[in-house]
């Protein structure tokens, strides 16, 4: 069993489920790239998949809306996906508006709150197998278009062919350490040098010119 949102739905109280199988091209490469996001090690080609949406339901028992009372005023928005490449097969949920969690039928009150909470997660049937996202049962539920297993709030996305498979969680990025600078070299003072003395100006003999002077 598949189960994306179990609680007590009415669409004659307001809503609809709208479904359909597609092969549209431009559709299966959008799951070809969601499933690759989430299984990154997978190398698979979508090539057929069924939409499941439940668009702007009311919870069954819902009453006219009051000012104490949504009733009717309050509606949840949720899709399922299952696509397939032939061999694998995968289920995409998608959770867009959620405002209530319980029908009257499990006790809920005139606000879809209370009583026994929605479910949402996989049960194979065996007793064995079976998975329930946080917050299924409780009123956490609620919260459910904020959580996520592959990184994008309200989307989950599993693998449910041989057996129920989770995506490896993907690390938050982290940012790039800021390079160490360099210190910068302390200024060396220059080597001291002995004082040299100034050279003397060369002196250049003088010569006279003139007759030169014999005794007799």
């Amino acid at each position: 069993m598949i189960i994306p949102y179990w609680a007590d739905i009415n669409t004659l109280l307001g809503g609809q489920v709208l479904y359909r199988e597609s092969r549209d091209p431009t559709l299966l490469m959008k799951a070809t790239d969601e499933v690759h996001r989430a299984f990154p090690n997978l190398r698979t080609q979508i090539n057929w998949l069924f939409i499941v949406t439940w668009s702007d339901c009311a919870f069954y028992g819902a009453s006219t809306p009051t000012a104490t009372c949504g009733g009717t005023s309050l509606r949840n928005t949720f899709q399922l996906i299952l696509v397939t490449d032939g061999r694998r097969s995968f289920a995409i949920f998608n959770y867009n508006q959620i405002t209530w969690t319980t029908g009257t039928a499990s006790s809920g009150d005139c606000n879809g709150l209370g009583g026994t909470p929605a479910k949402a997660g996989f049960d194979v049937g065996d007793g064995q197998t079976f998975f329930s996202i946080d917050g299924s049962c409780q009123p956490e539920i609620m919260g459910i278009t904020n959580t996520t297993n592959v990184n994008r709030p309200g989307q989950w996305i599993f693998r449910i062919d041989h057996s129920l498979e989770e995506p490896e969680p993907v690390p938050e990025p982290q940012p790039e350490p800021e390079p160490v600078p360099e210190p910068e070299p302390e200024p060396q003072p220059e080597p001291e040098t002995e004082p040299q003395p100034e050279p003397e100006p060369e002196r250049s003999e003088e010569r006279r010119v003139g007759k030169e002077c014999r005794s007799r």
